[in-house]
């Protein structure tokens, strides 16, 4: 406590408390600081000095006779003032974090972009935790590991600063650390049952260097307004690739597709179809600085080893642009006989790029009354897959059930939309 404290605080409705318990004394007293102010009473009281003292520690002293329980008197008023103030000072803490949480909230719903929703909860972390600087971790699904998506300030320089982030992810439970001169508060990106990444924030060698609990529950609610902020701006992203790839399917998807396909299915009832979808531009093989016509020749020769691949399985193939590709497959003996042909194509597709594997992405499709919109969708669900797969052969829950002995599920799908891979 500041030597000021005890003047600061006997003010008000406190002061004239103690000067109705000294005019009721009946004799000089007085109650006076450590530098011997006189702050209530006479200054010509005599007699006895007994200490004041706060939390353990003599803040001043009453004097006089009597003067022992005016300085309990005291004593008691300060501790209640001090704990009035404590809790006034404590809703206003709440207030401004409730406001804060507010802001960001409403912040988050107009950004559209990942990077623009991780900018805004880090500047916000460092701002209001007076921080070193903070950064938004998220995890790669096909590295398995954690990258920045924007940070502001220093970077932490312990170890404990370095490796807390990891741990956070893996436990899914935030953490308050500290090592040597370094804070560190982390706590996990959640988003219902997903985990995304970590907001981490930490102090260095400053004087913000006694976050406690408390910091850590704000740190906690920053990151899940954030995780919320981050798979709302993904949703959007996937959302805005997915009509961009819809419209590009509708556009360049032949209608000669579409006639081969229908013309080969039952004319009425639903049917049930895998798709294909695969982009050749991947695996031709060429570099940045190779001719054009050198390029169009390596396409032209992925082309022709995956249609006859594609054909010995009985599939019905469009190569819409000249490097997408798409081939339906459906079988009168069942689904399963489809999806199996599907998965084995894509398996043998594999090792026809000049260059890297191809990446392969297959769908199931059920052609309702409306086939040609059914088949649309399906075309797109197989292009996503594909987007996803990087050099694998990617399938959904239903081409899986068909195939399941020849399926992994990816750990880094959601539960509701769940990825499977092709074993190789």
């Amino acid at each position: 406590m500041r030597r000021t404290e005890l003047r600061r605080l006997l003010k008000g409705s406190v002061k004239r408390a103690l000067d109705e318990v000294v005019g009721a004394l009946g004799t000089a007293a007085r109650v006076e600081d450590l530098d011997g102010r006189v702050l209530v009473g006479s200054a010509d009281a005599e007699g006895p000095a007994y200490a004041v003292q706060i939390d353990g520690e003599v803040v001043g002293s009453a004097v006089g006779q009597g003067a022992e329980p005016l300085a309990r008197v005291v004593e008691a008023l300060v501790a209640v003032e001090i704990e009035k103030r404590g809790l006034a000072q404590e809703t206003l803490g709440r207030y401004k974090e409730l406001t804060l949480l507010y802001d960001m909230s409403e912040q988050f719903s107009k950004l559209l972009e990942p990077e623009a929703v991780a900018l805004h909860a880090v500047e916000q972390a460092q701002r209001h935790l007076r921080a070193s600087g903070a950064r938004m971790l998220v995890h790669d699904p096909a590295s398995d590991a954690l990258h920045a998506l924007a940070s502001v300030g220093s970077a932490p320089q312990s170890e404990a600063g370095a490796d807390v982030a990891t741990r956070v992810f893996r436990s899914g439970h935030a953490e308050l650390v500290g090592q040597g001169d370094e804070q560190v508060v982390c706590a996990p990106l959640r988003h219902g049952e997903s985990l995304l990444g970590v907001l981490q924030v930490h102090a260095s060698s400053g004087p913000v260097l006694t976050w406690s609990a408390g910091d850590l529950k704000l740190v906690c609610a920053m990151a899940a307004n954030a995780a919320s902020g981050l798979h709302r701006a993904r949703l959007h992203a996937e959302q805005v690739r997915a009509m961009t790839l819809r419209h590009q399917m509708q556009r360049h998807t032949s209608p000669d597709l579409l006639e081969a396909v229908f013309d080969g299915l039952p004319p009425a009832g639903d049917v049930q179809v895998a798709v294909l979808f695969s982009d050749l531009r991947a695996a031709s093989g060429g570099g940045t600085d190779e001719a054009p016509s050198a390029l169009l020749e390596r396409i032209d020769a992925v082309l022709t080893a995956s249609l006859a691949v594609l054909m010995q399985h009985g599939a019905v193939v469009d190569v819409p642009l000249g490097e997408m590709l798409v081939a339906v497959f459906w079988d009168p003996r069942g689904f399963e006989h489809a999806a199996r042909s599907a998965v084995t194509s894509a398996a043998a597709l594999r090792s026809t790029g000049l260059g890297a594997p191809l990446a392969i992405g297959v769908a199931a499709g059920l052609l309702g009354d409306d086939r040609t919109e059914s088949l649309d969708r399906t075309i797109n669900a197989a292009a996503r897959l594909h987007g996803e797969a990087s050099g694998a052969v990617l399938v959904d829950a239903g081409v899986q059930a068909a195939v399941p002995e020849r399926t992994l599920a990816r750990p880094s799908s959601p539960p509701d939309l769940p990825v499977y891979e092709v074993m190789a």
